[in-house]
């Protein structure tokens, strides 16, 4: 894999507002609501390479919080 894969192929997303930014910013925090920001699924570790996944590609887990009211995650 080269460098541009490696940056375009890595994110950081916030599970609660879904702002997403690349994973090579330095950026830990989210800008929007000030949640940590995640790279990896929390649940088997794998790299987010989707900013608009729903779930996790390897283990299915649910990437961005589920809105309890509607039982939908929001996006």
């Amino acid at each position: 894999m080269n460098e541009r894969e490696t940056i375009i192929n890595n994110y950081k997303i916030c599970p609660h507002c879904n702002f997403f930014c690349g994973g090579n910013e330095i950026d830990e925090y989210c800008s929007i609501c000030g949640s940590a920001l995640q790279s990896r699924c929390p649940e088997c570790q794998q790299k987010y390479d989707n900013p608009y996944a729903k779930y996790c590609k390897n283990c299915g887990n649910a990437i961005r919080i589920i809105n309890s009211e509607k039982g939908k995650i929001n996006f």
